[in-house]
């Protein structure tokens, strides 16, 4: 993949004197176009043959959940509206999606499934150019394989909240990555929207966004840059506020506002219990993943070790890294103020397994001491633990 200067100086060398630059980047263009074409057809491939057992061709009947938010999403076809006609305490982003797979398919639950793909071929791409923008080509695409391939084992049938939230958590992250990189606002503005949109699946889908919103807080704070700060944290709260604002002129129009707050918000409120503390619960979501555990949690003490002993570097792959060390317990928090440890509420953990997995990789590649730990390391992740 010719991808830097020294590729191009290499070219430059082979190409005889009348081969202009702007014909050696044609070339380069190509030349990346053709990589990009071929990782999404990989990927394409990969996240085909994932959901096929997940189809109804295999499974077709449905489980509680998703046969609940089908019918809901049936029901919408129909005229109805959420919480008012029909009942359920999800967010109403799901119904609708529903609903238009099965318009999409004249009725027909392969349309929900071709929803389920394009939602994670997108959360795939999203987080594969996340990655190879901090890591390198080959660290993300061998992250985005692996935490694709873990999507079966929690998420319980398809047709979940938590699936349908992942391309909005890789998208925010996507954004979040070129923020660090040129600092346009309109990045955070999406990052917001993105954030608004998991919350209209389920409100503790938004841990990827706090961990970004924490980020840019801490950072900002650290660097004395107040109202940059908070100009940031309100361009982020632009995009939240958009979203949301339709969300609530809807249901307003339709005569559901109340409904929509009390089935939404309160009634998850009073429905929270916590029957498994912080540590049950992570043990819990690390049961689903098996023999890989163990390389997750590895992955990730050494990932916060080498982030804290480099923590004062300015390369924004330090900075990624610091990010991928906030994210995975915030993300575990998410799930534990629940109140329970179902295996779909672990859905939301993968975007924290495809960068840990993909920091590893690259660390490996670049012969990275992330192996090698002072005392003090070992001491400062030991108290965490």
């Amino acid at each position: 993949m010719i991808k830097s200067t020294t590729d191009l100086q290499y070219l430059r060398k082979l190409a005889p004197p009348e081969f202009s630059k702007s014909r050696i980047a044609k070339v380069m263009t190509k030349r990346s176009n053709a990589n990009n074409f071929a990782i999404v057809l990989l990927l394409s491939a990969h996240v085909i043959l994932i959901l096929v057992p997940l189809s109804p061709f295999f499974s077709p009947a449905p489980g509680r959940d998703s046969s609940v938010f089908a019918y809901i999403g049936q029901q919408v076809l129909a005229g109805q509206t959420p919480y008012t006609d029909v009942w359920d305490h999800k967010g109403p982003f799901i119904y609708y999606i529903d609903a238009l797979g099965l318009y999409l398919a004249d009725g027909s639950l392969w349309g929900i499934w071709v929803m389920e793909a394009i939602s994670l071929l997108a959360a795939a791409l999203f987080g594969f150019f996340a990655m190879r923008q901090v890591f390198g080509g080959k660290a993300a695409f061998l992250g985005t394989i692996v935490w694709v391939s873990q999507l079966p084992k929690v998420v319980h049938g398809g047709n979940m909240t938590e699936e349908f939230s992942l391309p909005f958590q890789f998208a925010a992250i996507y954004f979040f990555v070129r923020y660090q990189k040129n600092s346009k606002s309109w990045q955070l503005v999406l990052i917001g929207i993105t954030l608004a949109l998991s919350f209209l699946l389920r409100p503790n889908n938004i841990g990827t966004h706090v961990a970004i919103v924490l980020f840019l807080l801490a950072a900002g704070l650290r660097a004395r840059q107040w109202r940059q700060t908070l100009q940031n944290l309100g361009l982020i709260g632009v995009g939240v506020l958009l979203i949301l604002a339709v969300s609530v002129l809807y249901f307003l129009s339709r005569g559901s506002l109340s409904d929509y707050f009390d089935g939404m918000i309160y009634y998850n409120l009073i429905y929270v219990n916590r029957e498994k503390s912080f540590v049950e619960t992570l043990f819990s979501g690390l049961g689903f993943f098996d023999l890989l555990s163990f390389f997750f949690v590895m992955a990730w003490i050494l990932t916060a070790a080498n982030s804290w002993r480099q923590r004062n570097s300015p390369d924004m792959t330090t900075k990624i890294t610091l990010f991928i060390a906030i994210l995975f317990p915030i993300e575990v928090f998410f799930t534990y103020i629940s109140g329970r440890a179902f295996d779909h509420y672990f859905v939301a953990w993968l975007p924290a397994i495809g960068l840990l997995s993909s920091y590893v990789v690259y660390a490996l590649f670049r012969g990275l001491p992330i192996f090698k730990f002072s005392r003090n390391d070992i001491k400062i992740k030991a108290s965490s633990v």
